[in-house]
């Protein structure tokens, strides 16, 4: 396990980072807005895992191995980097990227893909809120969460865990994580 710093795949779908410019792709992969990074540091250059767009709001967010950087796409500007508190992932030998999902509301969510443990960053303030989850089910297991997805009516959260194969129903206001799917014998590979 390492502690926020991992060099993990890019996993890209509406955005991209090309010649020290953020680009946000639209429905027909051509860019949209375009907005300067400011010259990172060495480590700073490892591909980020995740990346999601909020059209209603006009931002991208983007988990890097360090942080989360909350970008203006109308402005094409650095809103604010977001360090999170205790954020710990295994590196891409053995898990895949931790997760990345906007909530209805704005809000972000990222997890850690070896910890049952979920960060929920608000969309005015930015300020971070950790929930530590008790799982119902695989405690004798390391169970974080590698992809997150609201169902369509917005009203619960899913994450799966690859290390597992398994589907969770999340429920942050109780803390706690259920098991609705047992997985595979074998890991999920990453993406899928």
């Amino acid at each position: 396990m390492k502690n926020r710093n991992s060099g993990l795949k890019q996993s890209m779908r509406a955005a991209a980072m090309i010649g020290g410019f953020l680009l946000v792709l639209g429905a027909n992969s051509a860019p949209t807005a375009r907005a300067r990074v400011p010259t990172p540091q060495w480590q700073e250059t490892l591909p980020a895992p995740r990346f999601q767009v909020d059209d209603r709001r006009n931002r991208v967010w983007v988990l890097n191995h360090d942080a989360v950087y909350v970008y203006d796409i109308p402005e094409r500007i650095l809103v604010k980097r977001i360090e999170l508190p205790d954020w710990t992932v295994a590196g891409q030998g053995y898990s895949c990227a931790p997760g990345l999902a906007l909530a209805p509301s704005g809000a972000a969510f990222v997890t850690s893909n070896v910890l049952p443990t979920i960060w929920e960053i608000d969309p005015q303030s930015l300020v971070v809120r950790q929930h530590r989850l008790a799982l119902d089910a695989d405690n004798d297991k390391d169970v974080g969460f590698t992809s997150l997805a609201y169902t369509r009516d917005g009203r619960q959260l899913l994450g799966v865990s690859s290390s597992l194969g398994s589907l969770w129903r999340i429920d942050l206001a109780a803390g706690k994580a259920y098991k609705v799917r047992e997985g595979s014998t074998s890991p999920v590979p990453c993406g899928q």
